[in-house]
């Protein structure tokens, strides 16, 4: 029979879910929860499926999940599908019938902590779960979150609009736990974009970034819905600027922990910080519409990202902000002043406005302008099934000069 206790608090976390085949695994699992006293705790028989529907209830991923693939026609596939949706924080246990090494660093590969082979024993079960004297140190999570910069090429190109659109879709299109950091701690539209009341919660996060857990979190997020969040700061023009460099990287390092997407929304500056923020990216999405100033002001950028990060990708996108005329720059005459495609392009739309000033892209965002950058999220997360088929194909379209 499946156990469930002190599951009444609904914002906690479960420190452990584990759905098992057979109910001998599901029995020794439960004797462990018990004999470690873990008041928290989920222990059930079933599948990978079951275990899905069931954190689908939950308000937050457990601590750790442990998932039985022995019956799994395809246990990559099966994991991969976890793997994806799973709370980066997730320390993900799998157990089979397979003593297999392939199987094994495939599981690794995949961001599996470890992997146990039927029949295991309750020490080797310890070993592997991690709970208070129980847990051991461990290196960053290998499912850590991606950070995607969103910069302009120069002011009022649509940097913000961009990168809510993107978040939306990345948490809604894909299904992937996304925050937008907004950046711009004096003006910041962040929040009037999803129509949401100003937040002091980035300023509350920068003070406490040493006791930044999922607790903390949620106290200093704004939640826009199931899977999308806003970290924001509306501060007096007179105050001093409360980023800096060593303060985002460890705010960063604490949000890739916890969430799948970091989306950065920057605003037009340059230095220490800007040169922090795009390092510290795996994407850098540049935004610029078409006139000489943006295409210019991207080729000085692009070439600052040559020596920098070797494994980021850089995606340009070109926003028109205006019906084209006679005068306005083709693609072809950008492309040939870049030295390099351009990956994405949002069509001019009127109604683009009335989205923004509603709060409610999800409704009145025009279906051309919201295909267009489900396109963007669907390139960076490497379009799902497909990327599972050929999972290197994403990085074919890596940005070089």
């Amino acid at each position: 029979m499946s156990q469930v206790q002190d599951h009444n608090d609904a914002t906690r976390a479960l420190e452990l879910v584990a759905f098992l085949i057979d109910p001998d695994s599901r029995d020794l699992v439960q004797s462990l929860v018990f004999d470690l006293e873990l008041k928290n705790a989920v222990v059930r028989q079933g599948s990978v499926d079951d275990a899905l529907d069931f954190i689908k209830t939950l308000p937050s991923w457990p601590h750790q999940l442990l998932l039985d693939i022995a019956d799994s026609p395809l246990p990559l596939s099966d994991m991969k599908r976890v793997a994806d949706i799973a709370e980066p924080s997730t320390r993900i246990i799998v157990v089979g019938d397979r003593n297999d090494v392939g199987l094994f660093r495939d599981l690794i590969q995949l961001g599996v902590a470890d992997y146990l082979v039927k029949p295991f024993t309750q020490a080797m079960l310890r070993r592997s779960l991690n709970f208070g004297a129980l847990a051991s140190e461990t290196p960053r999570p290998p499912r850590a979150g991606k950070i995607i910069a969103v910069v302009g090429s120069r002011g009022g190109v649509g940097t913000t609009t961009v990168a809510c659109g993107l978040a939306w879709q990345l948490a809604h299109g894909h299904s992937r736990r996304t925050v937008v950091l907004d950046l711009d701690v004096y003006n910041g539209a962040v929040n009037l974009v999803f129509n949401l009341p100003p937040s002091q919660g980035l300023v509350t996060a920068l003070q406490n970034i040493a006791g930044l857990d999922h607790a903390a979190l949620e106290k200093v997020l704004t939640l826009k819905g199931p899977r999308l969040f806003t970290l924001t700061a509306d501060i007096d023009p007179k105050a001093a600027d409360p980023l800096t460099p060593d303060t985002l990287n460890e705010l960063l390092a604490a949000l890739v922990d916890h969430f799948h997407y970091v989306v950065l929304d920057v605003p037009t500056r340059s230095g220490d910080i800007l040169n922090t923020l795009m390092d510290r990216s795996d994407y850098v999405v540049l935004v610029a519409d078409p006139t000489i100033l943006a295409v210019r002001n991207v080729a000085r950028i692009s070439r600052t990202r040559d020596t920098a990060n070797t494994t980021q990708r850089t995606v340009l996108v070109i926003n028109n902000l205006a019906p084209k005329t006679p005068e306005t720059l083709t693609t072809g005459a950008m492309e040939a002043a870049l030295g390099r495609g351009i990956d994405h392009t949002l069509p001019y739309t009127i109604g683009l406005t009335k989205s923004q000033n509603l709060g409610r892209p999800q409704e009145f965002l025009p279906a051309a302008y919201g295909k267009a950058v489900l396109e963007i999220a669907t390139d960076i997360t490497g379009g799902g099934a497909k990327q599972e088929e050929q999972p290197g194909s994403v990085w074919k379209r890596m940005f070089s000069n």
